[in-house]
C-alpha cells in the first residue's frame, strides 16, 4: 500500500513485467469502491529503472480516501492500493525488527498470533539485512567512523545519507561520495579518493642508482594502508517501500512455516500490501545458493537494493 498526503507527489512502481515496455506500459488511478477514474491512463514519464521494473512520479488525488494505482501493458494488469490521508500509519519497529507489528498486521489482515508474528518479523529483518548487506535502521546516527584505505582510489564505507567530512594521515586533497542502488535511493556507500602513487617511494642516489622502495617494501610483505575518518549521517531511514513489501512477504512465509511446514509461495490475495507483486506480470528470477530460504518475491523486491562490493 502507498500512503500519501493530498495533492503531493509520490512514486509508483511495478515490478515483474516484461522488459522494453517504455511507451507501452501505462498507469492510471481509480477511486475505491466507486471505480471513478481520477487519473486517466498515461504512458508519459514512465521509466524502466531495472529490467522489468517501471516507475513514475504521480500526484496524489486531492480528496482523502482509498484508491487503486493500476498498471497495464495493454494486456496484463497489476494494481496497488493507495491511501490518501494526512496521518500516516505508525511504522515504529521494535525488538530488532525493521517493520512494526501494527503495519504487518494491517497488511496481512491477521492479528491471531502477535508473538509468532513479531518473531517472524525479526527473522525476516535479519534475512533482509544479510541478503542486501545494507544498514537499514530506525534512526540514523551522526558520528565519525574509521575505515582502512589501501590507496586504490576507492574506499567502501557504511551506508550513509550524507557525508560531512573526510580526514586521514593519507594526503587527501579531494574526495567524492558515491551512491549505488536504484534511482532515487540516494544512499552513499563508497568514496572516491586520491590514489596512492608508488613513484613517490622511488629515489635516485648520488651515483645515479635507482632505489625502488615500493618494490623493496612489497617484497617484504608491506602493503599500503591508512586510516580514513569519515563523519557522516549513518544508516538508511525511512525504509524503502519495496524493502518493506519484501519484509511482509518474508515474514508471512516464516509465520506460515511455524504453523504449517508445507506452506508454499504467497499470493496477492493473502497480502494486500504486496498485491502488485503477484499480478499477471511474472518473470523468473535467478536464485543463488546463498539466497536459499528467501521467498522469490521478497528477493525480487530486495535485489535492487543489494549492496555491491567494489
Amino acid at each position: 500500500m502507498i500512503y500519501a498526503a493530498p495533492s503531493t507527489l509520490f512514486e509508483a512502481t511495478v515490478q515483474g513485467a516484461g522488459t522494453g515496455l517504455v511507451g507501452t506500459m501505462g498507469v492510471r488511478i481509480k477511486a475505491v469502491p466507486s471505480g471513478t477514474t481520477v487519473l486517466a491512463r498515461t504512458t508519459a514519464g514512465i521509466t524502466e529503472v531495472n529490467p522489468g521494473i517501471y516507475t513514475k512520479q504521480l500526484t496524489a488525488p486531492a480528496t482523502l480516501g482509498d484508491y487503486l494505482v493500476i498498471w497495464d501493458d495493454g494486456t496484463n494488469y497489476a494494481s496497488e492500493e493507495l491511501k490518501i490521508s494526512y496521518t500516516l500509519p505508525d511504522v515504529s519497529p521494535s525488538g530488532g525488527a525493521l517493520l512494526s507489528l501494527a503495519e504487518y498486521q494491517a497488511a496481512t489482515g491477521n492479528t491471531d498470533n502477535p508473538t509468532a508474528q513479531q518473531i517472524a518479523l525479526e527473522d525476516a529483518s535479519a534475512a533482509c539485512l544479510t541478503y542486501t548487506d545494507r544498514d537499514f535502521v530506525s534512526t540514523p546516527v551522526t558520528e565519525t567512523r574509521d575505515f582502512t584505505y589501501r590507496g586504490n582510489g576507492f574506499l567502501e564505507i557504511d551506508d550513509a545519507t550524507a557525508v560531512h567530512s573526510v580526514s586521514s594521515d593519507f594526503p587527501i586533497t579531494s574526495w567524492f561520495a558515491n551512491s549505488d542502488g536504484p534511482a532515487g535511493f540516494g544512499v552513499l556507500s563508497w568514496l572516491e579518493l586520491p590514489k596512492y602513487d608508488s613513484r613517490a617511494l622511488t629515489s635516485i642516489g648520488a651515483m645515479g642508482f635507482t632505489s625502488n622502495l615500493d618494490v623493496i617494501l612489497a617484497r617484504s610483505g608491506w602493503t599500503p594502508r591508512w586510516t580514513v575518518s569519515v563523519n557522516a549521517d549513518w544508516g538508511i531511514a525511512p525504509l524503502p517501500r519495496d524493502v518493506r513489501r519484501g519484509l511482509i512477504i518474508q515474514a508471512q512465509a516464516y509465520e506460515n512455516a511455524s504453523v504449517d511446514e508445507t506452506s508454499g509461495p504467497l499470493t496477492s490475495e493473502t497480502v494486500a500490501e504486496t498485491s502488485r507483486s503477484y499480478a499477471v506480470f511474472t518473470q523468473p528470477q535467478p536464485v543463488q545458493e546463498e539466497d536459499a530460504g528467501i521467498e522469490p518475491a521478497a528477493q525480487a523486491l530486495w535485489w535492487p537494493y543489494k549492496r555491491h562490493t567494489l
